[in-house]
C-alpha cells in the first residue's frame, strides 16, 4: 500500500512538471507549412484555398496545391533574415527560382505564421500571403 502510494504521488509530480517545447531551426530543418487560405494583394481578394509548402532547409520549396496533384518546386538560391526558433518570433526570407523566374518566399511569424508569395511572371503576376493554420516538423 505504501509502495502504491509513493508511486501514485510521483506521478501526479511527472504530470505537474511543466513540459518543454523541442525548439527547431527554421533555417535547418525540413517543415510543411499548412496554408487556410490565402489573400491576393494585387486585389485585395481573399481566397479560401488551402495548400502547403514544405521548406526543406536552404535548399528547396514545394508549393503543394489540389491535395498534392499540383507542385511547384523552387529552388532557393539565398536565405536572409534570422529565425532560430519556429516556437518564437522570426522572418526569414528565400530568394527563389520557378523555371527560369526569379522571386521571393517569406515565411514569417510575429504572433501568427504567414507565407508572402512573389513571383513577378510576365503574364500573371503572384503576390499572395498565406494565413498558416499549422505546421509539421519532417
Amino acid at each position: 500500500m505504501i509502495l502504491r502510494t509513493i508511486l501514485f504521488i510521483l506521478l501526479i509530480a511527472a504530470v505537474q512538471m511543466p513540459v518543454m517545447a523541442q525548439s527547431t531551426n527554421p533555417q535547418q530543418a525540413t517543415i510543411r507549412w499548412n496554408a487556410s487560405g490565402f489573400t491576393d494583394q494585387a486585389t485585395n481578394v481573399t481566397v479560401q484555398k488551402p495548400c502547403q509548402f514544405i521548406v526543406y532547409g536552404s535548399s528547396k520549396i514545394e508549393w503543394i496545391q489540389k491535395g498534392g496533384s499540383l507542385v511547384y518546386t523552387f529552388t532557393i538560391t539565398s536565405v536572409s533574415g534570422t529565425w532560430t526558433d519556429v516556437n518564437t518570433n522570426g522572418t526569414l526570407t528565400y530568394q527563389v527560382t520557378l523555371d527560369g523566374t526569379s522571386g521571393s518566399i517569406q515565411v514569417s511569424r510575429s504572433g501568427n505564421v504567414t507565407i508572402s508569395l512573389n513571383l513577378p511572371l510576365a503574364d500573371n503576376p503572384i503576390k499572395n500571403l498565406y494565413s498558416i493554420s499549422g505546421f509539421d516538423i519532417l
